[in-house]
């Protein structure tokens, strides 16, 4: 890969029966394509990806509006790295990845109707994995900086 080039962000898909490759936002993606990324389909087969952008910042594209929109959904420092987006039932995005300077979990969510990310543990080597159960309650997995596998959650304890 040319460091001066971006790789252009992509998604295969057979909705229609046969494989296509679509090129997300090319004009819009002022971000550029930079590192992994993660994808989650909505109720109504609608994209949403998280991806690590050029310039360091956790990005999300969806064409939920029918055109593809990117958007820059964290900036604060080296941050999007190791990322995984979940849609909960009611079409709301969650998002874990990793701010690599600091090695912290972070978490980023739509739920409020604005977007918010969230420090969630300050031990993280890499590797994030986020899903939603049917309640809503959001569950990460993660590698620690002690190389073990951890869990994070906002569902309660049982009692």
């Amino acid at each position: 890969n040319n460091v001066d080039k971006p790789a252009e962000l992509r998604y295969a898909t057979n909705w229609s029966g046969s494989w296509q490759i679509v090129e997300i936002g090319d004009d819009l993606m002022e971000t550029a394509y930079w590192g992994n990324s993660s994808l989650a389909l909505g109720a109504g087969g609608e994209v949403h990806v998280s991806f690590y952008g050029r310039d360091k910042n956790l990005c999300y594209a969806t064409n939920s509006s029918g055109m593809w929109q990117v958007f820059v959904i964290d900036s604060e420092g080296d941050v999007g790295r190791d990322n995984s987006i979940a849609l909960d039932s009611d079409g709301y995005i969650h998002m874990s990845y990793r701010d690599h300077a600091n090695d912290v979990l972070k978490y980023a969510t739509n739920r409020s109707g604005a977007w918010e990310a969230l420090e969630i543990d300050t031990a993280l080597v890499g590797g994030t994995s986020v899903v939603t159960d049917s309640e809503g309650y959001v569950h990460i997995v993660y590698s620690s900086e002690d190389y073990e596998l951890r869990y994070a959650t906002n569902r309660p304890p049982e009692e």
